[in-house]
């Protein structure tokens, strides 16, 4: 339910909105053009937006805030093909089209204010096939929860970042604060027998060996800051290692290096 609530100004009407409440489930996305035997997909359970408040004046909007975007039982499934078109969009334009004269830039307004006190995902599935490499590439993220608490139109100010998954055969943990510009990240990180196989295809091409088997291990404090003068400064404290490493020779697909496990 969406209630508002008219008022006139100076531009001549202003529209409010209170306590706003959207809800959408059991909805179903399929690409445009299918592919045969391929899977993409993007569904959800529910998707709750609520406690929106916005104000719109002089047909333009002037600020909106959301108490939670709460998002549950997500299953998004995605394939990129050997072409780079990723749920059948291409990205590239047809050598047909005439190029279009360019249009005068209109005069910038500005951005309104905004903030999302929390976004959620709940039970959710992310699945990335990649046929943009050889061999295609899975990645998979099970189990999610995620929670984003501060969201805003000030890119300074820092969110609160919790993150909870089954990846690549293994568990994932982040718990922490980030702030996009500059970039600054202060986490807790936790990595259990993530698989690192998954890699393989975008380190080929750079390597004269391939990566068979490893598993990431980790517990520590991991940040990250961006200096505009001294660039990227990146800062590990805590345990981390590799286990059950097989690198093998891609000529005669001998064993390079293996190990049961090495721990820092």
């Amino acid at each position: 339910a969406l209630t508002a609530r008219w008022a006139p100004d100076e531009s001549g009407a202003a529209l409010t909105v209170q306590d706003g409440l959207l809800t959408l489930q059991d909805v179903q996305a399929r690409p445009p053009r299918a592919v045969r035997g391929v899977d993409d997909r993007v569904d959800w359970r529910e998707l709750k937006v609520s406690g929106v408040q916005a104000r719109l004046a002089g047909g333009a909007l002037q600020n909106a805030s959301v108490a939670e975007v709460r998002l549950a039982g997500l299953d998004a499934r995605v394939r990129r093909d050997a072409q780079g078109r990723v749920l059948g969009w291409g990205n590239a334009p047809s050598s047909s089209s005439a190029p279009r004269p360019a249009r005068a830039a209109a005069p910038s307004s500005p951005a309104p204010a905004w903030q999302v006190a929390r976004v959620a995902c709940e039970d959710c599935a992310l699945r990335f096939l990649d046929e943009a490499v050889a061999p295609a590439a899975r990645l998979e993220l099970l189990r999610l929860a995620l929670r984003l608490d501060g969201l805003s139109q000030d890119l300074g100010k820092p969110l609160s970042v919790a993150l909870s998954t089954r990846a690549q055969g293994g568990e994932l943990r982040v718990d922490g604060q980030v702030r996009p510009q500059p970039l600054s990240v202060q986490t807790q990180l936790g990595v259990r027998n993530v698989q690192l196989a998954a890699l393989r295809p975008y380190l080929d091409p750079w390597l004269n060996v391939s990566l068979a088997r490893a598993q990431a291990q980790a517990s520590g404090r991991l940040q990250l800051q961006d200096d505009p003068r001294q660039g990227l400064a990146v800062r590990y404290q805590g345990r981390a290692g590799v286990t059950a490493l097989r690198v093998i020779d891609r000529l005669n697909e001998a064993d390079f290096l293996t190990w049961k496990a090495l721990s820092l």
